[in-house]
């Protein structure tokens, strides 16, 4: 065996470090096909919902949640590529939710895509939020 230089050791540890850092800058994920789901979180963690979403029918994702510990930060819509002249192709709506710092109570998280106005719901998206502590690992 040849001997291992101190370059490829702080290569070793910086990869560690990145592998086992926790990703505190967030979690993207498309929920499309998922109607319910439960999720683990830690505190002060940040959540990119990407659903499928057009406009111009009326319709929007609206979030809602039973917990003062979730929040939601923002949204944005991003159209998808219309054929010259087409116009009201779906696009992508962006949900972000956070976590706050001392998130430590499951909360439910509802999206529904519906007319604002008059409150008709096409669709429902659920998730569970527990706090990590709950999930079972073998090691607890």
């Amino acid at each position: 065996m040849g001997r291992i230089s101190i370059y490829g050791m702080a290569v070793a540890g910086l990869l560690a470090a990145v592998l086992f850092s926790g990703c505190r800058t967030g979690r993207y994920f498309l929920v499309e096909p998922i109607e319910s789901q439960v999720l683990f979180a830690n505190g002060d963690e940040w959540w990119y919902v990407d659903l499928e979403a057009n406009p111009t029918t009326g319709y929007q994702w609206r979030a809602f949640t039973n917990s003062d510990q979730v929040t939601f930060a923002y949204d944005s819509y991003t159209p998808g590529r219309a054929e010259s002249g087409v116009f009201g192709n779906p696009g992508v709506q962006r949900i972000t939710i956070h976590t706050s710092p001392g998130f430590s109570e499951p909360a439910t998280v509802t999206l529904k895509y519906m007319r604002v106005w008059s409150g008709e719901v096409a669709r429902e998206v659920r998730f569970e939020f527990m706090h990590n502590s709950s999930a079972f690992t073998p090691w607890n």
